[in-house]
């Protein structure tokens, strides 16, 4: 958009994104939890689908192009032309130094987060928490200041240089370097419970339980939640700032063929550490596993840092933001 060279209000927008996606999965799973309660999942499950369909109408009729760009558009391509657009970006990918090092090291980090989301991140909550309704608990209080912090942090990121800060941030993020170390320390400094007391908080007038958990959990519960606000605002910081450098760097006509990339080439790295940290979980524990996607996060971290170091030295496209520092 003419009049937002350096992208900052793009990445402005992003953080308020960001909060309003925060904010409804928030808004969804209290409510969400209770009607589970009173009436059973199967019956939410239906109720969302219902909710979704009615969505997607909403969307398919209000949600359109600016007039100019319906105005610019071209007829449909042929499959040719598609397949075309895919080996540009395939090509593009291999070719340009810093998006190559830049996605590939992202996409190193986000296979961390889908191994951590997958095999991790619920057994390590229930060996603290125990039971379903303490665990919903915890991850509904998590969300409640992240819904402030996405909104800021498209604000904030506007004052750290992306090619100085990104790797930085990479390393300290939410299923980063660091990130990973921490958990692995505080498994370690409080192993999790084998029983404890649990106390319940009832919805007024109800035997609806709203909150639960045990006593004993409390200290490294504490840990856990600061841990995920904190690495989370800092996810922001870096993920904001590279969505502009790529929107930056990306050209318009290969942008789907690289983006859509992304997932294929995270889930491929993904597969072999699923392999290793499965069964690492399972017979020796969760900080060998923790330790072990420590390492790929800072790989990852260190390619992004490479690939902006790379683009500074020798300059392909390096875009707007790029060229001013």
């Amino acid at each position: 958009m003419s009049g937002d060279e350096d992208r900052k209000q793009y990445g402005v927008f992003q953080g308020r994104l960001g909060m309003l996606v925060t904010a409804c999965a928030t808004i969804a799973i209290i409510p969400g939890s209770i009607l589970a309660a009173l009436f059973g999942r199967p019956w939410v499950f239906q109720i969302e689908a219902i909710i979704c369909f009615f969505a997607a109408v909403v969307v398919l009729k209000y949600v359109q192009d600016f007039e100019e760009v319906k105005e610019g558009r071209e007829a449909r391509p042929s499959m040719r032309a598609y397949i075309g657009i895919l080996k540009s970006g395939v090509s593009f990918l291999t070719t340009d130094r810093l998006v190559k090092w830049l996605i590939v090291g992202g996409m190193l980090l986000l296979s961390t987060m889908i191994v951590w989301s997958n095999f991790i991140i619920f057994p390590l909550f229930y060996a603290y928490m125990l039971t379903d309704v303490a665990v919903a608990s915890f991850r509904t209080l998590l969300r409640l200041p992240s819904i402030a912090t996405e909104e800021r942090s498209g604000v904030w990121s506007q004052k750290y240089e992306p090619r100085k800060w990104i790797p930085r941030f990479r390393l300290l993020q939410t299923c980063g370097f660091v990130f990973y170390l921490i958990f692995a320390a505080l498994v370690f400094l409080f192993p999790p419970l084998i029983g404890g007391t649990i106390v319940e908080l009832y919805f007024p007038g109800t035997d609806i339980i709203v909150l639960a958990f045990p006593i004993e959990s409390m200290v490294p519960v504490l840990f856990m939640f600061v841990i995920f606000v904190v690495s989370g605002l800092i996810y922001s910081f870096a993920s904001i700032p590279t969505q502009r450098v790529l929107l930056d760097v990306i050209p318009n006509e290969i942008r789907n063929s690289v983006y859509s990339l992304i997932p294929t080439i995270a889930m491929l790295f993904a597969i072999p550490q699923i392999l290793i940290v499965g069964p690492t979980i399972q017979y020796v524990g969760f900080i060998p596993a923790l330790v072990f996607l420590a390492i790929i996060a800072g790989i990852g971290a260190w390619m992004i840092g490479k690939g902006l170091v790379t683009a500074a030295k020798n300059p392909d496209k390096p875009g707007h933001i790029l060229d001013e520092h």
